[in-house]
Parts: C-alpha cells; structure tokens; sequence
C-alpha cells in the first residue's frame, strides 16, 4: 500500500469512527422519557452508586454485595476513572458508550492488521459502519433494548471488548512467540474472568478451538503455550473470584441459572421464538439476523477454500475459524445453560451478533480483492466506505440536538421528582421500597433522599446494595406501596397502626411512618420508640 492510499484508508477509518461518535450522540439527543427510563434504571445505575458510596459517602467496600458478575476490570475501572474527571454520573453515562465504541473500533483496527494487513483499514473502516446497524435499530424501530446494550455501562459488553482484545494479544503471540504478551494476555484474561464469568464464553472456550488446527501450524509451540495459558487462566480466574467470595469484606450474588438442564427445553423455545420474531419484524433487527447468517456461511466457505489451499495456515485462516466457533458458541452458551428466560436474555448472546457483523467487514474487503479483476469493481469498496460513511454522519447530524442532548443531561425522572416534592414538607430522608426505584430515586433526588430495596415482608434486598445503609443507626421514615410490599405487609411487619399516614403522588404511595430502624440480627424494622 503506497503512502498516498494509506492516507486515503486512513481518512476512510477516521471517517467511520466519527460517524459512530456521531450517531451515538444523535441517539442521546432523541431518547425519550421512556427511553431514559430504561437507560437508568436500578441495574444500569450499579456503577455510580458504587462510586458514590466508595468516594463521596465514603463508606468503604464492606458490606457491598455486588453483581454475579462484578463488573471490576474493565467497566468499573473506567467508569471511576471517568466519574474522576467528570463529577457527573449522567455525563459519565454519555462519554463511557463512546469510549466502549471507539475502543471496539481500534481493536478491530488491530486484529484486521495483523491478519489481512493489505487492506485492514478498509475491513476495519466496514466494520466500524456495519456494527452501527445496532444503534439504528433505535432510531427505525421502537425497540430501544437491542441498541441498548451496545451503550450501556452495565451488563456484558465490556466483557465482550476485553475478549476481542485478548482476541488479538492471543494472534499476536502466534506470530510473534512473544513471551511479554503471553503474559500480559493472561494478566488481563485472569481479571475479566475475575470480573465477568461470561468472558469463559466470550473468548477461553472459543480460544480452545485452535487447538484443532494444531497440526497446520509452523509453530506448534505456540498453540500448546497459548492452550495451557488459557486453561490456567479459568483455574485461576475461578479460583480469584471464590477467593473473592471466601473473603466476606464483600458479597458477591450467586448466579441466577447454573446448568439447569430442566430448563433447556424452555429456554430453546424462548430463543427461536425471539429469533422469529426479529426475522418477522421485517426491520434492521431482521436484516441484523441475516446479515450475520451470511457472515456465518460466508466465513465457512472462506475457510474451507483457504484451508484446502494452504499448506500451513496463516493468521487469516486460524481467525476464520475462530470466528465459527465464536459464533456457536457464543449463541448457545445462555440457551444450553437453561438461563434464556425472556428477551431480555439477549444481553447473554447479543455478542454473537457483533461479532458476525464485524467480520463482515473482512469478508468483504476480501471478496472485493477477488474481484479486483473487473474494471467497473475495482473502486467499488472506497466508494461504498465513503458513501456510507457520509449518509450516516448527514443522518446522525440531522438528528443530533443540542437542546435534546441538553435534555438528557438534565433528565430528571418522575419518581424522583414525586418523593423530592414532599420530601422537605414531610421530613422524608430514607425510606424503603421496590428494588426497581432505588436507584433512580437515591441518585437522582435533589434533596437528597436516599430509598434502599426490601423484599415484600420488609426484609432489606441486598443484592447490588451496601447491607451497612440499613444499619449504622440509619433512621427511615417512609416506605414506598407497590404490589407486593402492600399497606397490609407494612401494618403486619412493622406494627404501625396508629402511627402512619398515606400520601398520594402522581408516581405511587408514600406511607410515611413513625420513623424506624432495622434489626441486624433478625433483619426485622421495629418502630423507634418515642
């Protein structure tokens, strides 16, 4: 590639990843209420509370009870990193989905490098543009949750992009035999195992695939120090996150679903009907589906054509059939394991998804050099990039709004609005209610009303809360109604006859009480004495 192509791809690049930026903040400008209201809600808030209390309450870690998957390596770091620097969880909630989507960008970048290095700018210049069809799906469909997970702070995709960069560190070893980044890539895969058992998935139990291809490599050595790495690295991740939970300075929640092979059957069905669903839908959720079928089959065919070719294979190949693995596995890993039990479940395999989409990029970067023999295809690829990147980017700014992404910075949910609105009148500091309203309320109210989850016999909810709120002489004063925690729960466990009073919002009841304290030893609320 001479200098003058190479600025060329590189602007082509550049190019794609500013049109991600770009629709990234188009897509804040124009989230909705309800939109908003899932983007914050109580598990996507995990991280700001834990940066509030670690660095502004400063209660320590002790008592946290965290998430099955904690998320510590890289989500939290980063986003504590950011909070450093920003001081606003709702900023921090903008910058950390475009630094996630430019880091997903630049190992691309990488890996395409190492492996069909070319034409990599282009391939990664594809891929950068055909992974942004996720976030379209919000702005041609009503269906916010599949673009949301590409920009959440939360749940998996962090897990997902540390397994694509040790993804490259595990191709880059293969061709160098470097021992300094075998053992970096095991540094990193012992934490992300630490962090998110999902990585097992997302990268250790592709990543043992090539062992099958262990014959057809100059450097066998390589896949044997790579093979007992990355088997070391589950022992040891393993045993770091049970060292974890041996510890009790913290809690760690069990996982949901385990290997539940009773719940195979239903978990097969909840997924097919899903599937049927998006291919039904006849949207960019459909076109999503077979775009990555066609990846899937696309990258059979290249691999067999390239492995009947070659006498050893080369970075290119081993990838490819990475990739089928990836894929497969990745898509049946929450259905066998019996934990596909709504859509919502998507989060676990979503990733599949990505992946395919991204390859496309090299499949067709290398399905256009096979084609460089017609005159009329020969510029067929740059004019394809450009075009594309160009529509996205009108498209994005023509959706961007400063006064709508001023909007999003100065969200301010109703159900903080509701408790913030009697809380001075009332005396309301802590209360108690639906795990669903903690969050939202505690961080987002301007009076500083903090609400703490309780199971429906008042029992406190741990699970991703710090058990100290309840205790440490805290007083509460209100308890918020829903379904289960009812006014008759509430008279029941806390004897309060006499002393309560219900208030009426827009949002839900308010039962303001005699103030109380918990218990514990028995977990029981027990009305403070006058």
């Amino acid at each position: 590639m001479n200098k003058i192509q190479l600025r060329f791809s590189s602007f082509f690049w550049l190019l794609s990843v500013i049109a991600g930026i770009i629709t990234i903040f188009a897509m804040f400008s124009s989230l909705t209420e309800e939109n908003l209201k899932i983007f914050f809600i109580t598990d996507t808030l995990y991280l700001p509370s834990i940066f509030t209390d670690l660095f502004v309450d400063k209660s320590g870690l002790q008592g946290w009870h965290f998430n099955p998957s904690p998320n510590f390596f890289p989500d939290m770091l980063v986003y504590f990193l950011l909070m450093f620097v920003f001081k606003d969880f709702v900023i921090v909630s903008f910058v950390f989905p475009v630094l996630q989507i430019v880091a997903i960008n630049i190992i691309t970048l990488l890996i395409f490098r190492l492996i069909y290095p070319k034409k990599f700018l282009q391939a990664a210049a594809f891929s950068n543009l055909l992974l942004l069809l996720f976030l379209f799906v919000f702005f041609f469909t009503s269906d916010f949750w599949f673009s949301f997970y590409l920009i959440s702070n939360s749940f998996h995709t962090g897990a997902f992009t540390m397994a694509y960069l040790c993804l490259y560190l595990s191709l880059k070893f293969m061709q160098t035999d470097s021992g300094k980044i075998l053992t970096a890539l095991y540094i990193i895969s012992i934490l992300c195992v630490i962090s998110d058992m999902l990585f097992i998935v997302l990268f250790n139990l592709p990543l043992f695939s090539l062992v099958l291809l262990y014959k057809k490599f100059n450097r066998r050595r390589v896949i044997i120090r790579l093979t007992i790495m990355n088997a070391v690295t589950i022992i040891a991740g393993l045993a770091g996150f049970r060292i974890l939970e041996v510890m009790k300075s913290i809690e760690i929640d069990e996982p949901y679903i385990i290997l539940e092979p009773s719940r195979y059957k239903d978990s097969i069905i909840v997924f097919c009907r899903q599937m049927k669903d998006y291919i039904n839908d006849l949207n960019l959720k459909t076109i999503i589906i077979f775009l990555s079928i066609l990846s899937f089959l696309t990258t059979i065919i290249f691999f067999l054509t390239r492995a009947k070719r070659e006498n050893k294979y080369g970075l290119l190949t081993f990838f490819l059939f990475y990739n089928l693995v990836y894929f497969a596995i990745v898509i049946a890993a929450p259905v066998l394991n019996g934990n596909y039990t709504g859509y919502d479940s998507l989060r676990y395999n979503i990733y599949a998804f990505y992946s395919a989409i991204i390859n496309l990029g090299i499949l067709i970067v290398i399905l256009n050099e096979k084609c460089l023999s017609y005159r009329h295809l020969k510029h067929a690829l740059n004019f394809a990039l450009i075009s594309i990147a160009i529509i996205i980017i009108v498209f994005g700014t023509k959706q961007s709004s400063l006064s709508g992404f001023r909007n999003y910075l100065n969200y301010y949910p109703k159900v903080a609005q509701c408790i913030d609105e009697i809380a001075e009148k009332r005396n309301l500091k802590n209360g108690v209610g639906d795990y669903w309203l903690t969050k939202p309320v505690t961080l987002f109210s301007k009076s500083g009303v903090r609400l703490y989850s309780v199971f429906d016999n008042m029992v406190p909810y741990y699970h991703v809360m710090n058990e100290n709120w309840y205790y440490n002489d805290t007083e509460f004063q209100f308890i918020i109604i829903n379904n289960e925690l009812s006014l008759e729960n509430i008279r029941k466990n806390l004897n309060c006859d006499d002393h309560f009073q219900v208030i009426h919002t827009p949002c839900f009841d308010v039962v303001k009480v005699q103030n109380f304290k918990y218990d514990k030893t028995d977990l029981k609320p027990y009305i403070i004495k006058e």
